[in-house]
């Protein structure tokens, strides 16, 4: 084995010489005469390409790779007539090759080794030493006996620039996962010899101190696996953060998709989680031919339910509620694998690539197909398309969830909610409805500055398409005013101006049978998503106050509201609370009502099916439920710094880490994590680490 290792390893190297392809074995003589399970190669070239090029005139298969091995683009071959196989790694190291500067330094600092009268590259024991801060722990199970041995010979025959060591694992993010691993060492080290292995100096510059107890069984050593590489994980994805490394944080947040995968098919015997225990999303197809997602357990309901926006939190919300209820659940979205369809309780997925109406001319053939009964449209764009050709749904027996258009204008014109407000008496801000860019001016001299700049619709359809949904903004002057308000023009409707108004965002929810509400809730935001706010990312479910509550149920009866509503107001605590809006649709907390006894998706769906809906006559308050996803993209707001124009408080970088990785309000559970439902928390990450990748892209 050793022979024919070496020549493979010869034969490799001088390939790589002769087609100037920068190489290095990193790892392979740490052990020599043992090779280990594999030989790993080093190339700084960014591309399997380059791999026909190495592995030219050898007999070599490619081997699988997990899903890890391929974010990380690692690629491997097995040779024949060698017990060796070849781990090509491609200018990246780490579980998903988050490690993308460090391969050079080993590279440019490789020195000449001779073993057995042929000539090899390896790194020196320093940089060797960094590497195993990146390796030896993070991602893995246990410790190698080999490992250990060959730190304690290297640290104690070398005379090592500790210097150099520190200095370069806390440039590349490894001195936690260092100190990390040769705490474990120094450990082991004592309990042989009795002895420390590292200096005092060296240990306290190390933090060899507080990664728990290490013990050697099942032939390797055994640490805290939560515990190590919790800390480690959040530790470098604070560093890439506050390095501004996006594209290494990205990485980062596919590890714990990589971590369930990997867990999945140790479980199962080496092979994917099968579907009907909820093994993740199978790709949904375009087209007549749909994938579809066995149920757990018979349904005990006969009515089938589309509900649509699969990629956001409501949508799983919907899915998890119905499902538990005996519905058969169905999952609609914009992307292959949206959030919801993660879910053990999806039966299909419906992939339409675009918010068209000949895409919902295809989604309503599906659903006719699959025998849907319901459609839950849960956004503004999805409810209009939905509505725009409203009778050839109801021509197939489908319901809609959602009002009609000359009831969802209602809620969904910002400039038709405040003017039935005001006519009901339910206190607004000072707001002006400019028909033109003299009239902004003119309304925003006259409520002062700084204003706020709201579209007039959320989604607005031009005929063709969805017009860029920007959000209000502030404006501090007349320069930025035209600004935002050229941006925020939709068509012949002008944004609305508005004064700023101070106090707390509070909300009551409810959903309405024809204008009288069915059932209430009521929760306070501890953070919000967007620090100038936006939805919240921690959230505490409270009792209603009736001051909320009537001026709530006045507005709705005026609009006579038919379906879920949120009712959004800023409230100072003294005097009548401001209205800012009504969402027609159901809320991003949407699980935090159900997770408290409110369940808002089933209520919904039994008056939409004709069944008399009876909910429990409260709910439980005090329940809090953290979107931890939400905490983290609040910490990326805070990272971009505070909005032009925004004249409230805004949070400092430290108070954003320390709201992201410090300790919780008591009681606080996560909101996509269910022990019963597992997968769609992995697919969280999964679209969260794709949606940073996607900014990361867009920002260069």
């Amino acid at each position: 084995r050793v022979r024919s290792t070496l020549e493979l390893m010869s034969h490799v190297g001088r390939t790589c010489e002769a087609r100037g392809i920068p190489y290095l074995f990193p790892k392979a003589f740490q052990d020599y005469p043992d090779f280990g399970d594999d030989v790993d190669l080093l190339v700084l070239r960014r591309s399997t390409r380059v791999d026909t090029a190495i592995v030219a005139g050898l007999p070599t298969v490619p081997v699988a790779r997990d899903l890890g091995e391929r974010f990380a683009g690692t690629a491997t071959y097995r040779i024949r007539g060698c017990s060796s196989p070849l781990d090509v790694q491609h200018g990246r190291l780490g579980i998903v090759g988050e490690h993308d500067e460090f391969p050079r330094v080993l590279v440019q600092h490789a020195r000449p080794i001779v073993v057995d009268g042929i000539a090899f590259a390896e790194p020196p024991p320093e940089d060797q030493l960094v590497l195993q801060g990146l390796q030896r722990v993070p991602g893995r199970l246990r410790i190698a006996l080999s490992d250990v041995v060959f730190t304690v010979s290297t640290l104690r025959r070398s005379t090592l620039d500790w210097d150099y060591v520190i200095a370069t694992a806390r440039r590349y993010g490894a001195l936690p996962g260092l100190g990390c691993y040769l705490g474990y060492v120094d450990q082991i080290h004592r309990d042989v010899f009795a002895r420390p292995l590292l200096s005092d100096t060296v240990a306290r510059a190390l933090t060899l101190e507080g990664w728990g107890r290490i013990a050697f069984r099942d032939g390797g050593y055994r640490f805290p696996i939560v515990r190590a590489n919790g800390r480690l994980y959040w530790g470098q994805l604070r560093h890439r953060i506050a390095s501004g490394d996006w594209g290494g944080a990205g990485r980062l947040f596919l590890i714990p998709l990589v971590a369930g995968a990997r867990a999945g098919r140790r479980l199962t015997g080496g092979t994917p989680p099968p579907a009907p225990r909820g093994a993740g999303p199978r790709r949904a197809a375009v087209g007549e031919g749909r994938t579809i997602h066995r149920s757990p357990r018979a349904p005990m309901n006969t009515d089938r339910i589309l509900v649509l926006d699969g990629r956001t939190i409501e949508a799983l919300a919907c899915v998890r509620s119905l499902g538990r209820a005996g519905y058969w659940v169905a999952v609609g979205g914009k992307r292959r694998w949206p959030l919801a369809s993660w879910s053990r309780y999806c039966h299909a997925s419906y992939h339409y690539p675009e918010e068209t109406l000949d895409g919902f001319a295809s989604l309503r053939r599906w659903a006719q197909q699959h025998n849907v009964r319901v459609v839950l449209p849960l956004t503004e764009a999805t409810t209009q398309l939905c509505n725009a050709e409203r009778g050839e749904w109801e021509a197939l027996g489908i319901t809609l969830g959602c009002a009609p258009d000359a009831v969802l204008s209602r809620a969904f014109d910002k400039a038709e909610t405040l003017r039935r407000a005001a006519a009901c008496g339910v206190r607004i801000p000072p707001t002006r409805f400019p028909t033109s860019l003299a009239e902004c001016r003119e309304a925003a001299e006259a409520l002062g500055y700084p204003c706020v700049v709201k579209p007039r619709f959320t989604s607005a359809w031009n005929g063709h398409g969805f017009l860029p949904d920007l959000g209000p903004t502030y404006a501090k002057d007349v320069a930025e005013l035209e600004a935002a308000v050229r941006s925020r023009r939709q068509g012949e409707y002008w944004p609305i101006i508005q004064a700023f108004v101070p106090g707390k965002g509070k909300g009551v929810f409810t959903v309405c049978d024809h204008g009288r509400p069915i059932a209430w809730f009521a929760h306070e935001r501890l953070r919000d998503v967007r620090p100038s706010g936006s939805g919240s990312s921690l959230r505490r479910s409270v009792a209603l106050d009736p001051r909320l509550q009537t001026r709530a149920e006045r507005l709705l009866a005026q609009m006579e509201w038919h379906g879920p509503a949120m009712v959004e107001f800023r409230d100072e605590g003294t005097g009548a609370p401001w209205l800012m809006e009504v969402n027609g649709r159901f809320w991003g907390s949407l699980q935090l009502s159900v997770a408290a006894g409110r369940d808002f998706p089933r209520i919904w769906t039994e008056i939409l099916t004709g069944k008399p809906p009876d909910p429990p006559a409260s709910y439980r308050e005090g329940v809090i439920l953290r979107w931890l996803w939400g905490d983290v993209k609040r910490l990326l707001y805070i990272l971009a710094g505070r909005p032009a124009g925004y004249p409230g408080t805004y949070p400092t970088v430290a108070q954003g880490l320390r709201e992201l990785f410090g300790r919780q309000p008591p009681g606080t559970k996560l909101e996509v994590w269910d022990p019963q439902d597992p997968w769609p928390a992995v697919g969280e990450w999964a679209e969260g680490a794709r949606e940073v990748f996607i900014k990361a892209l867009r920002s260069r």
